[in-house]
């Protein structure tokens, strides 16, 4: 896996102090980030992303987008699934198993992935805001799958939210061996965490933290993110300003 990632330096100006921007990623067993924590600092001033197919741009794009956004609305690798294709349907389940290839088992006729990852797995992200004061906080989900399975039904999951930075090798040992909300929240007495898919507070958190008004917001940001292209302003005005 190849990948370049590239900051700005002008405009320093323009920085105002005060608004939280994401400062870094962090992702464990996430695709092909595999077998190791991946941590890739992002710079406030800007940030470009670049690298061949398969380098892992959408997957990160994805990680952001699995924490910062309900499940309700969240779609993986829309920029490519938007230009009509079916190919690569990304969905939690995929990623945390590393999913890296779909061939045609023609004995069984039908469609099968290779894994990464087939045995009890856990997968985690972190996003660190900064707010250019010295002010932090963290984001994180962790996901948790046992034996071989791939139905969404046996994926477990748990989000934070803390007003720290957090490293994802400190919340390694509540994942690992399955998600253990009561002991993470003994070591995080001040954070919120929510399990099981019922997550409105860790939601109300992100809003009230970033001056959302309500989950719209969080919306709109995972469609900017998949416009790879506006073909109108027609597509401009129904897709995303008419919400």
């Amino acid at each position: 896996m190849t990948m370049a990632t590239n900051s700005t330096t002008d405009h320093a100006d323009r920085q105002p102090a005060g608004q939280w921007r994401l400062a870094e990623v962090q992702v464990a067993n996430w695709g092909t980030f595999h077998g190791a924590i991946y941590r890739i600092p992002i710079a406030r001033k800007g940030h470009l992303l670049t690298g061949p197919s398969g380098s892992g741009k959408s997957s990160l794009l994805d990680a952001i987008a699995a924490v910062l956004v309900p499940d309700k609305w969240l779609r993986f690798n829309v920029a490519a699934q938007g230009a009509g294709s079916r190919q690569d349907q990304r969905t939690i389940m995929s990623y945390l198993r590393g999913a890296w290839s779909r061939t045609v088992d023609e004995r069984e006729d039908r469609i099968v992935s290779a894994y990464l990852r087939r045995g009890a797995t856990w997968s985690g992200i972190v996003l660190r805001f900064d707010d250019g004061t010295g002010r932090s906080l963290s984001l994180a989900r962790l996901f948790f799958a046992k034996g071989a399975s791939t139905s969404p039904s046996d994926l477990a999951d748990l989000c934070v939210f803390v007003r720290a930075p957090v490293d994802l090798a400190d919340l390694q040992p509540f994942a690992m061996g399955g998600l253990e909300a009561r002991k993470l929240q003994e070591q995080l007495r001040d954070a919120v965490i929510t399990t099981g898919g019922a997550h409105k507070r860790f939601y109300e958190r992100i809003r009230s933290a970033f001056g959302f008004a309500d989950d719209t917001s969080l919306h709109l940001l995972h469609k900017t993110q998949s416009a790879k292209s506006l073909d109108s302003l027609d597509q401009l005005f129904r897709d995303f300003m008419l919400d």
